[in-house]
């Protein structure tokens, strides 16, 4: 991925928030469908109590 891309969607979610580990991405991998693919990025809050609003 890009670092202009990724440093924008970071400043957007928060570094913290933001995931492109090949460990992390593995889940992210399979959704009970017949196609299966790994993105190249996720993001998200680590708790359910964390949200931001825009």
């Amino acid at each position: 991925m890009n670092n202009i891309i990724k440093d924008k969607i970071k400043a957007i979610v928060g570094d913290e928030n933001f995931m492109d580990n090949l460990i992390d991405l593995v889940s992210f991998s399979y959704d009970a469908s017949e196609h299966s693919h790994r993105p190249i990025c996720a993001f998200g809050p680590k708790t359910g109590m964390k949200y931001r609003r825009y």
